[in-house]
């Protein structure tokens, strides 16, 4: 095979005859057969590079397991010893293993980020021009939940670039920020379009104890969007002190605030809230007629089948999945 040429290959195909066109066959098939040869080759060597390096990789991440499991459990000031060539793994490392620990142990591994140099990296990493590096170092940062990183995370907030702005949002959510929350809704304003799942768990991580300080929020916007935003994070809070104001809004004249204060309202579990439910089963936006009787379920409403008659004749394909959902649910 590996002196084979065009001829040859022609000849134990058993093709006798010839001509140019057969013979530039002959060289292409040739020509394919050492590509194919050459891939396979490629592929298998890089296969077993990669489990090579799979199993080197284990190796180096035992060992400096073991250096930052001792720096957690040991009140004094531990060395640990890095290759020049594995910071970048072992700063992989340390976060996965900050993100699991609290406490004490947390802090002598946020002790040791500091030690080696990587807090100072990150920074000044934020001061990049370039948004992928301050995104890198935003993200770093997050990981380690220091209290001392408000200050920071509080001006990354009004980065240009949304990725950075929205991860700095998150982090400081999920610092227990005790500070006033209005730069955060701010942000939110601004920005909240980019990604609402991000931004819904922004609010939740709140929590109930800044449920005040949403409702104001609500409130005060304008935005239908950002309206519906705080109204289904306030119904996942289950906050009851938020019944009135949701109850509000569902006389908006925008149809995904209405939904989203149907949704909340289904999980108050509060029966004060049934009579308003059952006025919007005759709303004209289908949505919300599907949204209201789902509601209903979820409240356990004693006139429930009512509601259920009411809504037999009910065409629209939004009513009729509700419907059949419900009934296979029951």
């Amino acid at each position: 095979m590996f002196l084979l040429d065009s001829q040859a290959l022609l000849r134990m195909l058993g093709i006798a005859s010839h001509n140019a066109f057969i013979d530039t066959i002959g060289v292409i098939l040739l020509f394919k057969i050492w590509l194919l040869l050459f891939l396979l080759g490629y592929v298998i060597l890089r296969r077993t590079q990669r489990i090579l390096s799979r199993w080197k990789n284990d190796e180096r991440a035992l060992h400096y397991l073991r250096q930052i499991f001792v720096c957690s459990q040991s009140p004094r000031d531990e060395d640990v010893q890095i290759q020049w060539n594995d910071k970048l793994f072992f700063r992989r490392l340390l976060l996965s293993q900050l993100s699991l620990m609290e406490g004490v142990e947390a802090a002598r591994l946020i002790f040791l980020y500091k030690k080696i140099g990587y807090w100072n990296e990150d920074l000044k990493a934020l001061r990049s021009r370039l948004w992928w590096i301050r995104l890198a170092a935003i993200i770093r940062l997050e990981a380690i939940r220091a209290s001392e990183l408000e200050g920071v995370f509080l001006r990354m907030v009004e980065d240009p670039n949304d990725l950075v702005a929205i991860v700095a949002t998150r982090a400081i959510s999920a610092l227990n920020y005790q500070g006033a929350i209005d730069p955060v809704l701010d942000a939110l304003s601004r920005r909240a379009p980019a990604r609402r799942d991000i931004f819904a768990e922004i609010l939740t991580n709140f929590g109930n104890a800044r449920v005040a300080e949403l409702l104001a929020y609500l409130e005060q916007t304008y935005d239908p969007y950002l309206a519906s935003l705080c109204i289904e994070v306030l119904g996942n809070l289950e906050a009851t002190e938020a019944i009135d104001t949701i109850l509000s809004f569902t006389a908006s004249s925008d149809d995904a605030v209405v939904e989203a204060a149907i949704v909340a309202l289904g999980k108050m579990s509060d029966p004060m809230v049934l009579d308003k439910i059952r006025l919007l089963l005759d709303h004209e936006s289908e949505r919300i007629r599907a949204a209201s009787i789902r509601a209903l379920h979820l409240l356990s409403d004693p006139q429930l089948s009512w509601a259920h008659q009411k809504l037999k004749a009910d065409s629209t394909l939004s009513v009729r999945r509700a419907l059949f959902d419900l009934r296979l649910a029951s």
